[in-house]
């Protein structure tokens, strides 16, 4: 029984003293749809991740750094059609307050699948925030709200643009359990 209270007490101990990490969230469409070039596009799932050590900050929805972003889209079918991943964004935002509209492209990224015809060029996400909120509750929030959503789209061809709302999936069982486990266990004879 001490081994596992010990175990436990290292476990929380390095944790606390280990340097901060970013956070990470996803945001996940599950049912996108497409215009222009892509009308022909439905029930498309798009994934985007992002990793920041902004995004619990008080403030930081409307001016944050990303450390990394991975965005995927999958067809109606599961098959992948698009992979990027890149740090660099650029922030547009809109309204007169309390509530302002955001819209982060995705620039710079690395393309690295693209099946999609005609070619995507581009990649977004968008939220709505108030001055003082964080990003992730910014994020969070617009996903209870149905206003944020994932863009994917194209220049080519006359443009398109594919998009669904996002919701901001709970921490899994799994990760759950391992958090629990370090609390230490409790033994039965």
């Amino acid at each position: 029984m001490f081994r596992n209270y010990a175990i436990a007490t290292i476990a929380l101990t390095a944790a606390v003293t280990a340097p901060a990490t970013a956070g990470v969230l996803t945001m996940t469409a599950d049912s996108a749809s497409g215009a222009g070039a892509w009308s022909g596009y439905t029930k498309y799932k798009m994934v985007l991740t992002i990793t920041s050590d902004d995004l619990n900050t008080a403030g930081s929805a409307s001016s944050f750094t990303l450390q990394g972003w991975d965005f995927q889209a999958f067809d109606a079918t599961g098959m992948k059609v698009f992979a990027a991943n890149g740090s660099a964004t650029t922030l547009s935002s809109q309204g007169t307050g309390p509530t302002y509209n955001a819209v982060i492209s995705l620039d710079t990224g690395t393309i690295t699948k693209n099946t999609l015809e005609p070619t995507a060029d581009y990649v977004a996400f968008s939220y709505d925030f108030m001055n003082a909120s964080s990003l992730e509750a910014a994020i969070t929030a617009s996903a209870a709200a149905t206003s944020g959503a994932l863009m994917l789209g194209t220049n080519l061809g006359g443009g398109g643009d594919l998009s669904g709302f996002y919701a901001v999936p709970a921490p899994s069982a799994l990760a759950l359990i391992g958090v629990g486990g370090l609390m230490g266990r409790r033994r039965r004879n």
